[in-house]
Order: structure tokens, then C-alpha cells, then sequence
């Protein structure tokens, strides 16, 4: 389905509108397409799920295919295929389409057209339909005939930080005959999951409870726990199966729960999980954590120094236990700013660094 046509100008006036300064000027013109393709939950089945789709309207030359993926949804209406352009993934997507890259910007599961639930956090229900969509943007340029270079590019921020490195580690482990990652930027990801977790909770306070019921509600489902009761005091624990329905914005999320982590969580859970118990949960978290492992392909981390959404310190930890794994290749960026402060910055950084890499 096409959603828009963009001309190089529109691009620039539309950044300029939003106070959007980047290094890359649009140069081709963009067309937006819905694209729906099959991919696989943490269930082994098959799911019909979408994506944006970014083309170049040229003629010259063959384009890399770039995935993007995005930060925390909570809304199906909000993912990338039902709002295109105006979310950072939206932003990157056009900018890059009109740099000469096939960019494709994953709702998920869970998310735009599917009403499966959405497996945050979780290493295959992540990173499978990245994957999948892949090959769907390889099929649909072969359908269009549109020249595909060999490069595969991955960038996201946040959630979509986390999500660009399991894909990476995905593809390289599982998919490399097919994929050959050519290099990822994940920004401001919790990459190391009970890091960030034990991080956040020895806290009197966080802004943004609605990430914890969107992580214990995907494993709960996963893996069969039934445990949303043990883990959370009773009024959020009623309160999370309508909260996590798709049809609320973080927002919204994060004004019905209380922002006292005291005032969230069954005092039992805190002192077990900040202790030697919950071993489970732990390691669940420690299993889809994607912080350690020998990459091939280069990564650059990006990170705002003062982020406390998602705690700085995870990117530090992130580049020394790659590099403890045998990662061949990867560096961090710290950029001045919050979590939210510091993503046009990061975005900006890692769009130079991947278009510095292309032949």
C-alpha cells in the first residue's frame, strides 16, 4: 500500500518545520509503502505482521537496505506502518530513502497490523521479524526490479536499540548464510536486561513505570509464569492486562501507574530480586540480554551521558563485555543529553558513521 511521496524540498521544509538539523541532506525523492510479510512468534507461529517502507525514486546505482527499528510502542496504531514519518524511525527512514537506502522500519509483533501481544525484551520475539523483514524487502525490490547492494545496515534507539543488536546477534548466529550484517548502531538500549533492571529498582523512583508491566507481561506470557500477582502490589496487577492492550499510549501508561517504585512492586519481589532470589526472572532476563557475544560485523554504541531511562552506565558495560566475548569491532559514542535529549544527537552521529562506511 503507498502511504506518500516525498520531493527532496518537502523533506527539508518538513525538517526545518520541526527544528531538525542533520548532517545528511535529502537528495532523491521517497516513496512510502505499508508492506505486510509473515515472520514467527516466541511460539513457533506464524504471524502476519507490518513495516514502513522507505524506496528511493532513482535510477542510478544500487541501494544498501537499512533496518530500522523503533523505540517503545505501546499503541498499534502508533508503530511505524500506520505512522510513517512522524517518529524518529520516520525521520530515518525518509532522510536515509532519500540518501539512496532501502529502509525498512519494523512494526513488530504486537504492533500496526497484528493483534498478537508484543514480546519486549524478548531476543527472538525482537528479533525475527527484523529478520523476516529483511527478506521481504529483498523480495519486493526483486518484484520491482530496484538493484540491492550487498550491505545490510541496522539502527534503532531504546527499544529499538536493544532490538538492532539482537538482530544482529540474531542474523550472526543463526541467519548469516543468507544476511551478512555490514553494521549496526544501536542507541540507548538495555542490551544488558537484569543490569538495567537491578539499575532502575534499587531507585526510590522512576518516570517511566509503564516499561516494567510491558517487560513482566511479555515474559509472564511467554514463558508461562502467572505471576503478574507475586510480582506487583494488587491494584497494578488488576490494573496490567487493560493497560497493555495495544490500545494505550505510553503516556497514558505512564500516568496510571504510580512513579514510587515502592508503590508498584509486592515488597517480597523487591527484596528477593535486589538479593539472591527470583533466580527465574533473572534468568530469563539474563538469557534475551545481548551484551556479550563475538560480533563480526562493526557495532557502534551510542549513548546520552545524563540517561536515566535507560541508565547510561549499560553502554560501557556493553562495550567491555563484547569486547571480553571477542566482538571484532565496536566502540561507543556518548552524546550530551537525557534519554530524550540525546536522540536527534544520536540519530545524527550514527547516520554519518553509517554513511562513512558505504563503498
Amino acid at each position: 500500500t503507498e502511504l506518500a511521496t516525498y520531493t527532496p524540498e518537502q523533506i527539508s521544509n518538513l525538517f526545518q518545520a520541526f527544528h531538525l538539523d542533520f548532517s545528511l541532506q535529502p537528495r532523491l525523492k521517497v516513496r512510502v509503502l505499508a508492506l505486510d510479510y509473515w515472520t514467527t512468534d516466541p511460539f513457533g507461529a506464524d504471524q502476519a505482521v507490518s513495516a514502513a517502507l522507505y524506496v528511493p525514486d532513482s535510477s542510478v546505482g544500487e541501494f544498501p537496505l537499512l533496518s530500522i527499528q523503533h523505540g517503545t510502542i505501546f499503541q498499534r496504531d502508533q508503530a511505524p506502518s500506520q505512522n510513517h514519518l512522524y517518529s524518529l524511525e520516520g525521520v530515518i527512514g525518509v532522510l536515509m530513502a532519500a540518501n539512496g537506502y532501502l529502509a525498512i522500519a519494523p512494526d513488530g509483533l504486537g504492533l500496526g497490523i497484528n493483534e498478537s501481544f508484543h514480546p519486549y525484551l524478548h531476543e527472538a520475539g525482537s528479533a525475527l521479524p527484523v529478520v523476516d523483514g529483511l527478506r521481504a524487502c529483498r523480495s519486493y525490490a526483486c518484484g520491482e526490479d530496484i538493484p540491492l547492494a550487498e550491505d545490510v545496515y541496522l539502527v534503532g534507539y531504546s527499544e529499538g536499540g536493544y532490538v538492532t543488536m539482537a538482530a544482529h546477534h540474531t542474523i550472526e548466529t543463526g541467519y548469516g548464510d543468507e544476511i551478512s550484517v555490514t553494521a549496526s548502531v544501536p542507541m540507548a538500549g538495555p542490551y544488558d536486561i537484569r543490569y538495567v533492571a537491578e539499575t532502575i529498582l534499587q531507585r526510590a523512583t522512576y518516570d517511566n513505570p509503564g516499561y516494567f508491566g510491558y517487560v513482566f507481561t511479555a515474559y509472564n506470557t511467554i514463558y508461562g509464569w502467572d505471576r503478574l500477582s507475586e510480582v506487583f502490589l494488587p491494584a497494578i496487577a488488576s490494573l496490567i492486562p487493560d493497560l497493555y492492550d495495544g490500545n494505550h499510549s505510553g503516556g497514558e501508561i505512564n500516568d496510571r501507574l504510580p512513579h514510587t517504585i515502592a508503590d508498584v512492586f509486592q515488597p517480597q519481589f523487591l527484596t528477593d530480586f535486589l538479593g539472591s532470589g527470583e533466580t527465574d526472572i533473572k534468568a530469563a532476563m539474563e538469557a534475551n540480554s545481548v551484551n556479550a557475544w563475538a560480533a563480526q560485523a562493526p557495532i557502534l554504541l551510542v549513548h546520552g551521558a545524563a540517561d536515566t531511562t535507560v541508565p547510561y552506565g549499560v553502554s560501557p558495560k556493553t562495550v567491555a563485555d563484547m569486547q571480553q566475548a571477542g566482538a571484532r569491532s565496536i566502540r561507543l559514542i556518548t552524546v550530551a543529553g537525557n534519554h530524550v535529549d540525546a536522540a536527534l544527537t544520536a540519530t545524527d552521529s550514527a547516520l554519518v558513521w553509517i554513511s562513512s562506511l558505504r563503498p
